[in-house]
């Protein structure tokens, strides 16, 4: 709920807090910095800052920001490095936008993707050309060979989910993809302003995915602390969760 980046190590213990003029999804590049959306102001942004883990300071490396980017609340970006791309999930206006990873200033996008309902999060898979994007009606698009056709003719399939119980995915925020394992992993904030309906699901075979897939594993009740899990990242066997609602906001380690 600020611009502040807070650096944690392992044990999720501080080692430094750095302002970016930024507030929402985050990445971090090979070379070591920090690429982040934001959605404060009459538009939003996207900010580059270098030494991401070491940074004690604020002001962005360099940052698109204005009128010519069409930013409408970007939240989640995915980066298309060897294209030299990122691509923002643009909240407010039911596009991706792909943005010249090293552009600055007022621009226009390098390309528009009209989506069926809002985005919150995506993720994009390099080996495979594939982008999955979470979706606000609970569903996730799908698009393959996304960079060579830059989106071109909209998603190549779309799917919801239903968990165990048979209960309908909702909400989708933050996601995730294990490309070893084909496997997503996807957060459901349910409804907004209720602390004890968020789910995570994990989906296999994703890259096939359509229409309709069963979760083959799906986190919920009070025990999980899910209410609100707006963001999550995979990494190796653990599974880390921003978590928005429970107990004023929370990472959440699985």
């Amino acid at each position: 709920t600020d611009t502040n980046v807070r650096v944690r190590d392992e044990d999720l213990g501080l080692l430094n807090t750095y302002t970016t003029g930024a507030n929402e999804g985050l990445l971090v590049t090979k070379a070591g910095s920090l690429v982040q959306a934001g959605d404060i102001g009459s538009t939003g942004n996207l900010v580059t800052a270098c030494n991401a883990a070491t940074r004690m300071t604020g002001d962005a490396s360099y940052e698109i920001a204005g009128a010519n980017t069409t930013f409408a609340s970007p939240k989640g970006i995915a980066a298309i490095a060897n294209e030299g791309l990122v691509v923002v999930a643009n909240n407010g206006a039911s596009t991706l936008l792909l943005m010249g990873a090293s552009a600055a200033g007022n621009v226009a996008p390098v390309a528009t993707v009209a989506l069926t309902a809002n985005a919150w999060d995506l993720v994009y898979d390099d080996a495979s050309d594939r982008l999955f994007v979470a979706q606000v009606d609970g569903t996730v698009a799908v698009f393959d060979a996304f960079a060579a056709n830059r989106g071109i003719g909209g998603a190549n399939r779309t799917f919801s989910v239903v968990d165990g119980d048979g209960e309908a995915s909702v909400n989708l925020h933050g996601i995730d993809y294990d490309a070893q394992g084909d496997r997503l992993v996807i957060g459901d904030v349910g409804a907004a302003g209720s602390a004890d309906d968020g789910k995570l699901y994990v989906i296999n075979d994703a890259s096939t995915a359509d229409v309709e897939v069963t979760a083959a594993s799906t986190f919920k009740g009070p025990k999980t602390r899910l209410g609100n899990p707006v963001d999550l990242q995979l990494d190796g066997t653990d599974l880390r969760v921003a978590e928005k609602a429970n107990g004023g906001g929370a990472v959440l380690v699985y």
